[in-house]
């Protein structure tokens, strides 16, 4: 028995599958419905799983970005400075969350830098735990364990705030 679709209905069915739009012509960040869902389940999470713990955050946000990165980037963050790691990641954090504000990180002293988030749109309650969360896991991902990360300049309510990661 043959159990395949006749080649006519194949290429009819091909036709109907939607294509991802090219990268020029994707929504914008805040719209992006998986995002905005990861932000709904992160509230969620902290309202209801957590009781308003927002510590908890900040270890789901640690562990997330330890979990996303891979074996080969995990070698080699290990043979970097933590402030070239949270540099880098600033930047990155920029292409993937297009249309949603501006990350810089400043150097402080040789253990120390500032993170700064200005205009952030898709904010969250959670948000800057988690990311302290993330910062937390980059510089440990480095071999310093003993990290802080501590919002330094809180939101203002127009998506600006400063995180300070120091790893002495």
């Amino acid at each position: 028995m043959n159990f395949s679709a006749p080649k006519s209905s194949r290429a009819s069915c091909a036709s109907c599958r939607p294509r991802p739009p090219r990268p020029s012509r994707r929504r914008p960040y805040p719209w992006n419905g998986s995002r905005a869902r990861y932000g709904d389940l992160l509230s969620g999470a902290l309202k209801y799983a957590f009781h308003g713990d927002e510590e908890r955050i900040v270890e789901l946000g640690r562990r997330a970005f330890l979990y996303d990165l891979k074996t080969l980037y995990r070698v080699f963050i290990k043979l970097m400075s933590p402030g070239f790691v949270i540099d880098r990641a600033s930047r990155v954090w920029l292409t993937d969350s297009r249309d949603n504000g501006s990350l810089s990180a400043r150097k402080l002293s040789d253990t120390r830098c500032e993170v700064s988030y200005d205009k952030i749109r898709a904010i969250y309650p959670g948000f800057w735990s988690h990311q302290r969360g993330c910062l937390l896991a980059s510089v440990q991902a480095t071999g310093y364990p003993r990290a802080t990360a501590v919002v330094s300049r809180p939101d203002d309510g127009r998506g600006n705030a400063v995180i300070i990661v120091d790893w002495a």
